[in-house]
């Protein structure tokens, strides 16, 4: 995949990545984490946030410098906290590249 590629040349201290999308990361060389059954402590988690707050610290917690969501994972409450603590990278297809950047929000 072209977002792994991606990830990969921005990632080179290979901080786990989240993945709000199937488990397609062939060649990623940082650790995946998956929103769904493969981690159902981080799905349950990540149901239960709904601010930016909520949101961030999953980022903090989990290490996380990249996130890739694709289209149909997209939620209200991710999307809006999405645009509050990341940067778009680059979009593929229906799949968006995200850099997370510290707002300092959480604790």
């Amino acid at each position: 995949r072209m977002i792994v590629r991606r990830v990969n040349e921005l990632n080179p201290e290979n901080a786990p990545v989240l993945f709000f999308s199937p488990p397609l990361t062939a060649g990623l060389k940082a650790a995946a984490l998956y929103v769904d059954w493969y981690n159902p402590r981080l799905r349950d988690i990540v149901r239960a946030a709904s601010t930016p707050d909520d949101f961030e610290r999953i980022f903090l917690q989990e290490r996380v410098r990249f996130i890739v969501i694709e289209e149909g994972f997209k939620t209200t409450p991710l999307m809006a906290s999405m645009k509050l603590l990341c940067s778009e990278v680059v979009t593929i297809n229906n799949t968006t590249l995200y850099e997370y950047r510290r707002s300092g929000h959480s604790k």
